[in-house]
């Protein structure tokens, strides 16, 4: 969505249309694009969708509107075959096709089909800061390093007074921000409960942030001092915040170190993302402090957190790293194939 408004910005005539499995899929919308909704996977478990019908399904829906909106260029990202090879009778047809290539585990990019799949595209756009990543991709295929990419820059934010307002938060005091992404229900209350514990007598206001995947399990939690926050994008909102406790993901992290917020992150594990890897490379430059669920290391970080000198040297580091949003040199490559 980044790098469709950002070509947006330089041709508003042009048309997009989203094709997503996300159960956030209401977010598009908000963003003024078309889309058009699969079931995902964990759908399919829910609803007793059988395998080879979901499967049968996705490849028909996608293959057919592909066909019928007549792209000048697919952009896909995370699977260059797409999730259940749906992309494959695609990659062959008279189009130009841009792959969104964010790092992942370095088995999976390596994968033989992986990497032969990615020989259909013109350019692979990398969003994250040249040196920072290794990314595996076949000599034929031009490379974009674009810097992280992220909905909502620093110049887009409300002011600090404006965004407390917007969330419902007291005008002072030390308010910090939780998020754990939307995760499965057990790791997010199990994150959730760690953080509030070890916040506990340290003068915090916490500020909740939903779990949109989840159907606002985030929220749901209830304990002293916590304040449930809901808005989207949440980053428009980042100068509330005096602090953040948050997973590792790609998206919030790169958010939270382009606006300044001092950050402890906790790393989970994830089937592509490698989050232990990008947590470590982000302390060792003293840009984040490295989080963990154990209560005591936990309260000690919080401690750290709550002191000005220290969160002053985070937010120089942290914005240092991300001082600009990668989605309009992402445009720039995919109007250059045009």
């Amino acid at each position: 969505m980044a790098i469709a408004g950002a070509v947006r910005r330089r041709r508003p005539q042009a048309q997009f249309l989203f094709l997503t499995t996300s159960e956030a899929d209401n977010v598009i919308y908000s963003e003024g694009f078309a889309s058009i909704k699969l079931p995902s996977r964990s759908a399919m478990a829910r609803t007793g969708l059988r395998p080879r019908v979901f499967n049968k399904l996705t490849h028909t829906v996608v293959i057919n509107t592909v066909a019928a909106f007549n792209p000048a260029i697919l952009v896909v990202d995370t699977f260059p075959a797409g999730a259940s090879q749906e992309l494959l009778p695609t990659l062959s047809w008279e189009m130009r096709r841009a792959f969104v290539f964010r790092a992942q585990q370095a088995e999976r990019m390596a994968d033989p089909f992986f990497q032969a799949a990615l020989t259909a595209y013109d350019v692979c756009i990398v969003p994250h800061t040249v040196g920072t990543e290794q990314i595996q991709v076949p000599e034929s295929v031009p490379q974009k390093w674009t810097g992280e990419i992220f909905i909502r820059s620093k110049e887009g934010a409300l002011t600090r007074q404006a965004a407390r307002k917007r969330l419902g938060l007291p005008a002072d005091g030390k308010i910090l921000y939780v998020s754990f992404g939307g995760g499965g229900a057990d790791e997010v209350f199990g994150a959730l409960t760690a953080t509030l514990e070890a916040a506990q007598n340290h003068g915090w206001i916490i500020a909740l942030a939903d779990a949109p995947l989840q159907g606002g399990n985030g929220c749901d939690f209830r304990a002293e001092n916590v304040i449930p926050v809901r808005h989207y994008p949440m980053a428009e909102c980042f100068n509330a915040f005096d602090g953040a406790v948050s997973a590792g993901g790609y998206n919030t992290v790169a958010e939270l170190l382009h606006f300044g917020v001092p950050s402890i992150i906790i790393p989970f594990p994830r089937g592509l993302d490698d989050q232990f890897a990008r947590v470590k490379a982000l302390a060792s430059k003293g840009a984040i402090l490295e989080g963990t669920l154990d209560v005591g290391r936990l309260r000690l970080l919080l401690q750290q957190l709550a002191m000005d000198e220290n969160a002053s040297k985070l937010s120089t580091a942290a914005e240092s790293l991300i001082p600009c949003n990668g989605a309009d040199a992402a445009a720039s490559a995919l109007l250059e194939l045009l």
